[in-house]
């Protein structure tokens, strides 16, 4: 065994140290793989030494190198984020609280835009890290024949219900997604106001039951009435809590897709609220695929990252289906080296869990990539669940979606990202974070805010390419 001492170790962290400022002086602020392998063998014996029960991690030298945060935060956001690493003491746990950035009031869409499609489009080179303002129908200027978009037809549900109990005081129930093969009669709510099990609640003249009380504000409710129905005819939009007002008439038909289809949403999936059928046209005209898929936004919307911790933070599941015309031109497309792209976060959601869980979606492409590190697809499911999924005859496929993607995730299928602007600390900016690079992506958020955009549901896009 190889003997390090004092001077050694000295040595390796200043060599280490130059050879970090080199890569980044030489190749850019941004590491990409070149500065990464230069500095990796340094790394390398700095992490058998670790874990070999040296305690050199607190020597003046390793602190000017881990210590030095914007070169870790970079090297960090571009390696696997394994776990042996972190033990190791060679990075820090990420953590949700990186990601974050300053939001003014006034730069949150309260309203959606007058007319639907106008809205202004961000375009950011995640490999230069170049910026373009656009318009969201420039998107045809960003894409070829041959190209296939990807939409999520999920329609939004009328979730919210204002009901009374028996003492005639106000309760609040907002129906959750819909999954697979869920009853009619009985559904999962989010309440507010108090509720005791047993007891009965009154939405005009029909009822619904108390069933159970799961706690953090959720239960579960029963009817004799079908409560998709009843919230169909006396429900209203449930907007965004961040929006802060209530949902009025124009929200009926701004907060839904032209194109959506499929009931089961508490949540529109934004990304596409601008997606106009004329723009579809275009993109058909020049020779552009377009096709669908339907994952049922739900819970994880509403809810706070309670840990501070990536990897203490779990996603709720939910359904999804990639009928098989969709699986064929997503094949078709990298069989032929064209680009899939995601409209949306939840589009990438469902097309990389679907990926990662059933490697026969993609076929021959995923042939070199079924073997990537779940590390980072942080889901409670292994790859034997994939029994789970529904296959059918006609290759459509279908299940329970709760992947969740940051920074060191290798994207398998989509290509280019059109996405809105996100909420600080949230799981759909880590996403994006981990498809443009944390660095490039802050960047481009703090260039929105100094050029007036619009942010978060009702606001303008950009597009990741």
């Amino acid at each position: 065994m190889v003997a390090f001492g004092e001077d050694s170790i000295n040595s390796l962290c200043k060599s280490t140290i130059f050879i970090s400022h080199l890569s980044t002086s030489v190749m850019g602020t941004e590491p990409n793989f070149h500065s990464v392998v230069l500095i990796l063998p340094a790394w390398m014996v700095l992490l058998a030494l670790s874990l070999s029960g040296h305690s050199f991690h607190k020597r003046k030298g390793l602190l000017e190198i881990f210590k030095l945060k914007l070169l870790v935060e970079r090297i960090v956001f571009c390696l696997p984020h394994t776990p042996i690493l972190s033990r190791a003491g060679i990075i820090g746990e990420m953590r949700i609280s990186d990601f974050n950035y300053n939001l003014p009031e006034a730069s949150i869409a309260l309203y959606p835009p007058k007319v639907r499609g106008t809205s202004r489009l961000l375009v950011l080179n995640r490999q230069t890290g170049s910026i373009e303002h656009q318009r969201y129908p420039d998107l045809v200027d960003y894409v070829q024949a041959g190209d296939v978009v990807v939409l999520n037809n999920t329609r939004v549900i009328k979730a919210r219900l204002q009901a009374v109990n028996n003492k005639n005081q106000p309760r609040e129930l907002l129906l959750l997604e819909k999954h697979q093969d869920e009853s009619k009669h009985r559904q999962k709510v989010l309440y507010r106001g108090k509720l005791t099990p047993g007891e009965y609640l009154e939405v005009a003249d029909k009822q619904i039951r108390i069933e159970h009380i799961i706690g953090d504000g959720l239960a579960i409710v029963t009817s004799d009435s079908d409560l998709l129905e009843l919230a169909a005819k006396h429900g209203s939009v449930p907007l965004p809590p961040y929006l802060k007002r209530e949902a009025d008439e124009s929200d009926t038909k701004r907060y839904q897709t032209e194109f959506a289809k499929q009931n089961g949403s508490v949540a529109a999936p934004t990304a596409s609220l601008n997606f106009t059928n004329e723009l579809a046209e275009k993109l058909k005209a020049k020779g552009v695929k377009i096709v669908y898929l339907t994952l049922h936004v739900g819970l994880g919307t509403f809810l706070p990252i309670r840990s501070d911790k990536v990897e203490a933070h779990t996603m709720h599941s939910e359904y999804f289906e990639i009928p098989a015309e969709t699986i064929k031109a997503i094949q078709a497309a990298k069989a032929s080296g064209k680009k899939v792209i995601a409209i949306g976060t939840t589009v990438a959601r469902t097309l990389e869990y679907a990926a990662s869980q059933y490697p026969s979606i993609l076929a021959r492409h995923l042939e070199r990539n079924e073997v990537e590190s779940k590390d980072l697809v942080r889901n409670k499911r292994d790859l034997s669940t994939s029994l789970e999924m529904t296959s059918r005859n006609d290759r459509t496929v279908s299940g329970e979606a709760n992947i969740f993607i940051y920074p060191g995730y290798k994207f398998k299928v989509v290509d280019e990202l059109l996405t809105n602007f996100h909420a600080p600390r949230s799981t759909v900016l880590m996403l994006a974070s981990a498809f443009a690079g944390w660095d490039n992506l802050k960047n481009a958020y703090e260039e929105a805010v100094a050029q007036d955009y619009q942010f978060l549901s009702y606001g303008d896009s950009m597009l990741i390419v």
